[in-house]
Formats: structure tokens, C-alpha cells, sequence
């Protein structure tokens, strides 16, 4: 097997999974999420990566992730995870959304955007002429743009 390690950093995870890889005498390699040029256009780079039976994104930088993992899976290289599962994971509102459709306890979320968001119990966030709440649970401090 053969697997690509898509990564921003090598932290001390990232050291314990390639650990795990050599053990099991896996192949990897190091992608460099800040080096990384895509063929996006058809052309003959457009295969490049193709060689890897699955790629494990590790990056710190959750845009540049979601690219990554957008173009890798529009090519169906396999990754773990999906561009739809770190797209969803990685939004506060969407996790929390995605938890309650499917029946699973999530802690409280409001959400509200407008000129009265802040009479409703949010904690108010202003960026521009758009309002963002946190999301009320003990867990979740951090705002989060949807």
C-alpha cells in the first residue's frame, strides 16, 4: 500500500502515525500542503497523485485542506476523509446542523442573523454588515464563519 500524507507540519500525531505506517510496512510520502501546485485544467499533470491508494490529510490550514481534498476527490483518489466530511467538521453550524438531522444528542445551538440577533440569547459577533453567533454548549467557544 501505498499512501500519501498530506500535512502542514509534523507534530507529534503526525510522528505516531508514521510510526503506525512503517510498521505495518506501508509506503508513504510527504505532501507539503504549502508546496502543493495542482494541474486543475485536464491537462497531463492532472494524474499526478494518482499513485497513491489513499492520501491522509493532516493540514493544519483547513482551506488549504478542503482544496486539497476537493480536487483529490473530483479525481476519485481515495482520502481520508472526504471533502464533504472535513467541510462539515470542520463548521461549527454544520457539525451541529449535521448531529441534530440525524438524531444525535448535540449540545445547545442558536442561530440567528439580523438586526435583532442580539435580543435572542446569541452571543453577538460582527464582522461587517453580517452577525455570526457561537454556538452554547460547554465545549464550543470559538465562533466559526460559516
Amino acid at each position: 500500500m501505498r499512501v500519501g500524507i498530506l500535512y502542514s507540519r509534523v507534530r507529534a500525531e503526525e510522528k505516531l502515525l508514521f510510526e503506525e505506517f512503517t510498521q505495518r510496512g506501508a509506503e508513504f510520502d510527504l505532501l507539503d500542503d504549502r508546496r502543493l501546485v495542482f494541474d486543475i485544467s485536464g491537462g497531463e499533470d492532472s494524474v499526478q497523485y494518482d499513485e497513491y491508494d489513499v492520501i491522509v490529510e493532516r493540514c493544519i490550514h483547513h482551506g488549504r485542506a478542503l482544496v486539497s481534498l476537493r480536487i483529490l476527490n473530483d479525481r476519485g483518489i481515495p482520502t481520508v476523509n472526504s471533502v464533504q466530511v472535513a467541510d462539515v467538521c470542520g463548521d461549527k453550524l454544520q457539525t451541529t446542523s449535521a448531529l441534530t438531522a440525524a438524531g444525535v444528542a448535540a449540545h445547545e445551538g442558536r442561530f440567528h442573523s439580523g438586526e435583532c440577533a442580539g435580543c435572542h440569547g446569541g452571543t453577538r459577533i460582527s464582522r461587517g454588515d453580517e452577525a455570526f453567533y457561537r454556538i452554547v454548549g460547554a465545549a464550543v467557544e470559538q465562533d466559526q464563519r460559516p
